[in-house]
């Protein structure tokens, strides 16, 4: 009778060790399935802010192009002015007498005016192609596609 005794609990202890595992691996699937669909959250919440963070850089890019245009137009404005400035200098140079003196004074401010236009539009030459180039490293960055205002 002790035998049947001692069999039964071994028995008994065999059951309650499956049953335990059978626990526990329910346990460990409600668990792997709570952490599946939390990255499955985390995942759709980093599509989010990556993007909210795209649309904050096209912006940005944005508001750098337009100065940068915006500075650029000026510079085309102000070489228009000096080109008007050489030219009036130029009709006052063939409306001047033949006087020698007014000739070599109107010749040298049109020489100064010239070397000043010409200095100036190659800085800005200069300028235009750095600014260009900025943005050209800018809108090549990866991931990142060129915005449609661009043309």
């Amino acid at each position: 009778m002790g035998i049947y005794i001692s069999a039964a609990i071994n028995v008994l202890f065999i059951i309650a060790f499956i049953i335990d595992r059978l626990f526990r691996i329910h346990s460990l699937k409600e668990y792997k399935d709570a952490k599946e669909a939390q990255i499955v959250t985390l995942k759709q919440q980093l599509e989010i802010a990556k993007e909210n963070n795209d649309l904050q850089i096209s912006e940005m890019h944005k508001k750098r192009y337009e100065n940068v245009k915006m500075i650029l137009d000026e510079r085309e404005v102000e070489i228009m002015e000096m080109k008007d400035t050489l030219l009036s200098l130029q009709q006052d140079l063939q409306n001047v007498s033949k006087d020698a003196e007014m000739k070599s004074k109107l010749n040298q401010k049109l020489l100064e005016a010239l070397n000043k236009t010409e200095l100036s539009k190659h800085q800005l030459e200069v300028q235009q192609k750095e600014l260009e180039n900025r943005l050209k490293v800018i809108y090549n960055l990866p991931g990142l596609p060129p915005p449609a205002y661009l043309g």
